[in-house]
């Protein structure tokens, strides 16, 4: 058996309609549509324009309960314009936290944590290879 890849991440969410919102106006993911599950909706979002087996993410509505946020992000986003959307969330009083800059062997990287609406963080970073040697 090998892996092929991450085909997706589950996160439970207390309104989808509104996550939803977050995921795809604030973030730029793409949501195939709400459906029903077994016990409650869900919905599916992905981070390729046109490809719906490329960087899912399973947003599902848990009903009863409370949704308790990792301290922590579960995974990041590598996105382009990192400074400039962190700008852009500030502004519009979504919280964030400040950006951070780090080098690793292979990449420069610019990074900052955004929260959904339910407080679940995300990590949004920018990743540039440095010239090899």
């Amino acid at each position: 058996m090998t892996v092929n890849f991450l085909a997706g991440v589950f996160l439970p969410v207390s309104n989808l309609e509104r996550s939803v919102d977050f995921y795809t106006k604030e973030l730029g993911l793409r949501c195939r549509g709400i459906e029903r599950w077994s016990e409650s909706r869900a919905a599916t979002l992905f981070t390729h324009p046109d490809k719906d087996d490329y960087g899912m993410l399973c947003l599902e509505e848990k009903t009863s309960g409370k949704i308790i946020p990792a301290p922590k992000p579960f995974f990041n986003l590598n996105v382009s314009g990192v400074e400039a959307l962190h700008k852009s969330l500030h502004n519009r009083f979504i919280r964030v936290s400040d950006l951070q800059f780090w080098d690793s062997p292979w990449n420069t990287h610019i990074m900052f944590d955004v929260y959904d609406p339910d407080g679940h963080p995300i990590n949004l970073i920018e990743s540039t290879p440095k010239e090899s040697c």
